[in-house]
């Protein structure tokens, strides 16, 4: 699959690496600049020996990083800043109220070219070890390792790209902890190097939060990685949880993305969450895995139950891979959506299933969606800097994935949560189910006792029809209610436990929990 569709790359080869050029930027940072004590300006035309103010700026980043303070704002105008070293924001930090922030003057693309960097290891673009800065809509491309590495903590990276580095775009590591990365892409970054490993495209990912340092709290949100020579997303070792929400990985892994180099080594896979058979408990919720030449969402020996929330994974060669059980608890994979694989999903045999596409019987098909046009995802953001509104993997109405999930709390249109990372929007004014739970309009008795299940409607019910499930998506329960009832008294033989339970009637819908005791 060519991503390059809306983003055309001029790609030359020179010493044996990749220096890539961007006819368009796709992620162009269109907010304000924040308030800050002092505001220090860089430019391309700027000198050192200025006063660093708008009309009068200093010339590089590394210089204006050496003068601030905590409350301090630097703004980079856009152009291209060549670099034959590190730039470093190892001190001071900044605190809770008063961060340090660099950021891209709005609607312009600063872009840091690390292409003269000696070819070493650990010769990283940018390297962010001090806590609470926020970096905002730089670009860092063609360092020699990683594109960003950040081992500080409370810092956020928001609207950056990495591109053309070789080895992992935007990597934490280190005692990072309780970090954010937001509306960030990664892609295109690759591993040539030979001596420091023979498996040529390996390590090189999009996005890494890796090894048994690593702190809690890190978290991914609206974040795209593509066509990196490894993985999307690698969180290799990482025994803290982290969360994504509303991220993208595909393309990832494929050799013709780097003319086919001989030996090449790379993963492919979209999301994965683990390493070395060590326990990491992360959470991805309404992500996309997709065109991986690898796995979607792989476990890679993670001994630890893992949640999965919401997703999608379409034409990967596996889309879901969790063969073994945790070595305690239960991984939980709720609501999630499979299509085209060779695998749709492989998962622990004690996993905790409700709502999934692979447990129905109906075939998930391209015509269930309004577009597979998996092109369409490298285009340029929104002026908001959020991923794309596009209609790429969103389903369509009058298909299985509609109201084909389990209600666990999420608000959602119709008489359940649609499986997949999007939820269908109605186009009519109806009151959705979590409104009706409420408002009052369904209420019943949780929990079960005595093997008697009590339900009230606020109206009188014209057709009524109750299903019990358990927790692994089977039908336990069905019932008929009479036209007429208002109130009714259902006798249910169930063992203990929890279950899932769905109410349909004129007066709406509802899904929920329940204990029955």
């Amino acid at each position: 699959m060519n991503y390059k569709f809306f983003a055309v790359f001029i790609l030359t080869v020179v010493l044996g690496f990749f220096s890539f050029v961007n006819a368009t930027h796709l992620n162009v940072f269109n907010g304000e600049i924040p308030q800050g004590d002092r505001i220090f300006y860089v430019a391309v035309d700027g000198d050192n020996e200025n006063a660093g103010t708008k009309e009068s700026p200093f010339a590089t980043l590394d210089y204006a990083v050496s003068l601030v303070a905590p409350g301090d704002v630097i703004v980079v105008r856009g152009g291209v800043y060549e670099h034959n070293d590190i730039i470093r924001m190892n001190e001071p930090d900044g605190t809770a109220s008063k961060p340090i922030v660099v950021t891209a003057y709005p609607g312009e693309v600063p872009v840091f070219d690390f292409n003269s960097q000696p070819k070493e290891r650990n010769y990283h673009g940018m390297r962010l070890n001090a806590s609470y800065w926020h970096l905002i809509g730089l670009t860092i491309k063609n360092a020699s390792h990683n594109g960003i590495r950040m081992d500080g903590s409370h810092n956020i990276l928001e609207q950056l790209t990495a591109t053309g580095n070789h080895d992992t775009g935007i990597h934490l590591a280190g005692s990072a902890s309780h970090n954010l990365i937001k509306n960030c892409d990664s892609y295109l970054n690759f591993n040539y190097d030979v001596e420091r490993t023979p498996r040529i495209g390996n390590n090189a990912d999009g996005f890494g939060v890796k090894f048994n340092d690593i702190g809690p709290g890190n978290r991914l949100y609206g974040c795209r990685a593509w066509e990196n020579s490894d993985d999307g997303y690698d969180f290799w070792r990482a025994l803290e949880t982290i969360i994504v929400e509303n991220c993208w990985a595909f393309g990832n892994g494929d050799p013709a993305s780097f003319g086919n180099p001989a030996n090449f080594d790379g993963g492919g896979n979209g999301f994965k969450l683990g390493g070395n058979h060590e326990p990491g408990p992360h959470i991805i919720r309404r992500s996309l895995a997709f065109d991986n030449k690898g796995k979607g969402f792989d476990h890679n020996n993670n001994t630890a139950p893992l949640t999965l929330l919401h997703n999608t994974a379409y034409n990967n060669d596996r889309n879901f891979s969790f063969p073994r059980n945790p070595d305690s608890g239960q991984s939980v994979f709720r609501n999630n959506l499979s299509a085209k694989a060779r695998v749709l999903a492989e998962m622990p045999s004690n996993a905790i299933l409700v709502g999934n596409s692979w447990q129905q019987n109906v075939a998930i098909t391209d015509d269930m969606f309004a577009s597979v046009n998996t092109a369409l995802a490298a285009g340029p953001r929104e002026i908001d800097g959020s991923l794309p509104e596009i209609d790429l993997l969103k389903p369509v109405p009058g298909t299985v994935i509609i109201n084909g999930g389990v209600d666990f709390g999420e608000p959602f249109y119709g008489t359940a949560p649609d499986m997949g990372a999007y939820e269908l929007e109605s186009d009519d004014d109806a009151t959705s189910v979590s409104e009706m739970k409420q408002n009052d309009k369904i209420v019943f008795s949780n929990p079960v006792e005595n093997g008697v299940l009590w339900i009230k409607f606020s109206e009188m019910a014209e057709v009524s029809v109750v299903r019990i499930y358990d927790l692994s998506g089977n039908l336990v329960t069905v019932r008929n209610v009479m036209a007429g009832s208002q109130i009714l008294e259902i006798n249910i033989s169930v063992l203990p436990g929890i279950y899932i339970l769905q109410i349909e009637s004129n007066n709406g819908s509802v899904m929920d929990k329940i204990i029955v005791k």
